[in-house]
């Protein structure tokens, strides 16, 4: 029932999701927007090479994150490191391929699965994956791929531990989550407006311990730069001071805050005069972050953002967090997570499913992608299996028992109470995955 009550609500905050496609000036009204790119001097403003950030004693990336409420570390990941990222990413997307169907199906599925065999990710279909793979703004949250090679690569790479480091100084170890992909291939359309869903992820009102006051920065390690004419993410520097406080002052997420839904949006909001302040400051403030390859986007949970859909991207979220926030359930409903292949929110503290896909099967799914050559010859649809083997299920894991976790009872929405699967979620993931989370 509680599970029930929580999904009223969060149907209640995502509702405004669906809006009209006509473009104007309000956002509020009109439910797009657009805003323009960072200048120039404003992106300088906001970016902070690796090696300033790794500096003992160094404030740079603390102080542009207080200021801003959002900050991009340079250098990241380094040139010749990229290309690593860039083939983990195709031989995830060539292990999703069903080869069986493939061999059967139309020539203009074989000649896109050539295509993504000698260039790359940039190469695969488009409207494969915008049929198959992907939700809104490039969100990978089926088929696993949030567990392949790439998406570990990001979440393990050494220098994206060193710079969340710095954030928690005194803090001994970091853990990370398990959240989504993101991913448009080339051939994905420029676009000059977008839905307008403008939110934040931290509600001061959310039940759950822990999470209504913690310091918590999410990331996005983009492999491909982002700017013009690329999906991106869009955010509104400064909001997370006085424009966060005022979001919750509203009824809206006093309520939605007692089901554990962090999600707050701005169209959700009960007092629609605030709303559409807000939403003209959006519209005025609002900025697309550039990012240059290897660069490591940061933001305060707290500021206001939302992702850009429109040119291509290949990108990875990541956010660690002190240990010492996790608790155990939090640690074993992540185990959960890793072995069936299934995205969690950004909090590395809590492991929480992604409510998108709750009750999705993960690794058990069933539905596969079946190949067509429509009139278009350049748009196939390739067949796709339902999933990729996560990295971290552990080999010999009992996969019987486990699929019958994937439909289970949530405390509150997308937190699992995990009643007796303790040793058997031990034994299915992998130590080099199992130490991370």
């Amino acid at each position: 029932m509680a599970t029930l009550r929580a999904l009223c609500a969060l149907a209640q905050v995502l509702a405004v999701r669906v809006g009209s496609s006509r473009a104007g000036n309000d956002p509020y009204k009109t439910h797009t927007y657009s805003v323009p790119v960072q200048t120039e001097w404003e992106a300088n403003a906001t970016h902070v090479p690796l090696d300033e950030v790794l500096q003992k004693g160094s404030p740079r990336l603390k102080d542009v994150l207080d200021k801003y409420g959002f900050a991009v570390v340079t250098g990241v990941v380094p040139f010749q490191e990229q290309q690593a990222f860039e083939d983990d990413f195709k031989d995830d997307l060539l292990d999703l391929v069903d080869k069986e169907a493939l061999s059967t199906g139309p020539e203009a599925a074989k000649y896109a699965h050539e295509r993504l065999l000698k260039e790359g990710p940039r190469a695969f279909p488009i409207r494969t994956a915008e049929t198959y793979l992907t939700e809104g703004a490039g969100f990978v949250l089926k088929r696993a791929l949030m567990h392949g090679r790439f998406a570990w690569r990001a979440r393990r790479h050494p220098n994206v531990a060193a710079v969340f480091g710095t954030l928690f100084p005194e803090e001994e170890k970091l853990v990370t989550s398990v959240d989504v992909t993101f991913f448009t291939p080339k051939g994905g359309q420029i676009s000059k407006t977008n839905s307008f869903s403008a939110h934040v992820d931290q509600n001061k009102h959310d039940v759950r311990d822990g999470l209504s006051d913690s310091e918590t920065y999410q990331g996005v390690l983009y492999i491909w730069p982002a700017g013009e004419g690329t999906s991106t993410t869009v955010l509104w520097p400064g909001s997370h001071h006085d424009r966060w406080d005022t979001m919750m002052e509203d009824e809206r997420f006093k309520d939605s805050g007692k089901y554990g839904i962090h999600y707050c949006e701005i169209r959700a909001m009960y007092n629609q005069a605030r709303g559409t302040q807000l939403a003209a400051g959006w519209a005025e403030h609002a900025r697309r972050v550039v990012v240059p390859a290897g660069g490591l986007l940061l933001w305060n949970s707290r500021t206001l953002h939302t992702g850009w859909r429109g040119g291509p991207r290949l990108a990875q979220t990541v956010c660690l967090e002190p240990a010492s926030r996790r608790k155990e359930t939090a640690r074993l409903a992540k185990l959960r997570l890793a072995a069936l292949g299934l995205p969690s929110t950004h909090w590395a503290q809590l492991g929480m499913q992604h409510d998108m896909v709750l009750g999705y099967g993960g690794v058990f799914a069933k539905d596969r992608a079946p190949a067509s050559a429509p009139f278009m010859f350049g748009r196939p649809l390739l067949p796709l299996l339902p999933a990729l083997r996560p990295q971290g299920l552990a080999d010999g894991a009992d996969e019987g028992r486990l699929e019958k976790l994937v439909e289970v009872e949530y405390s509150t929405l997308g937190t699992w109470a995990f009643p007796g699967s303790a040793a058997l979620l031990e034994a299915s993931v992998r130590d080099t995955i199992k130490e991370h989370l």
